[in-house]
């Protein structure tokens, strides 16, 4: 956990985490895993793993991926705290 000047004065804990995401498909392709990304996030916005399905309401950015596969049918996020 770290400290970081946010906004002029205000001081607020963050965490750096590790996401890896994997696209899902039906059938036999096989899952298509994303290059890791590393997000520096406050406290006050944690994040965890989770599996986003075509038929939830998500972000543009996810639905862009269902947008572009038309056999995805689920992204899973793998979300590590990183030291």
């Amino acid at each position: 956990m770290k400290l970081t000047t946010h906004l002029g004065n205000l001081v607020e804990q963050t965490i750096d985490y590790k996401v890896q995401e994997t696209l899902i498909f039906t059938g036999d392709r096989a899952p298509i895993t994303l290059e890791t990304k590393y997000i520096k996030r406050g406290l006050s916005c944690p994040m965890s793993s989770k599996t986003v399905y075509r038929n939830e309401f998500t972000s543009s950015y996810t639905w862009s991926w269902f947008d572009h596969y038309e056999d995805l049918v689920a992204i899973s996020y793998t979300i590590e705290t990183v030291d």
